[in-house]
């Protein structure tokens, strides 16, 4: 399922939450999440660090939450779905004002 940050920019300090929730598929599933900074030029995994928690709350589920943005979490944040059977991702842009 498809998630998003919003269509207006949030503003520092704000909290967010990303749900990836992968709803067809066969177990075991493996869920990971990426991020490209504006200045990265290349995305990288993420997990849990620099205000950034990783939770998996299923196993079909993985949220992704950041209690107070900073300018470092503006970017490009991607979630990765892989099976024996396939492989798939959705991407959001988190846009910060300031």
């Amino acid at each position: 399922m498809p998630f998003n940050f919003g269509e207006e920019e949030m503003n520092l300090d704000d909290s967010v939450t990303a749900t990836c929730s992968i709803t067809k598929g066969d177990l075991p599933l493996k869920i990971w999440w990426t991020f490209q900074g504006v200045d990265d030029l290349v995305p990288y995994n993420l997990t849990s660090n620099d205000g950034i928690v990783i939770s998996r709350t299923g196993q079909k589920i993985s949220m992704l939450a950041i209690d107070s943005l900073r300018p470092l979490h503006r970017g490009l944040y991607s979630c990765y779905a892989q099976n024996k059977g396939g492989f798939t991702n959705h991407s959001a842009n988190l846009a910060i004002n300031g």
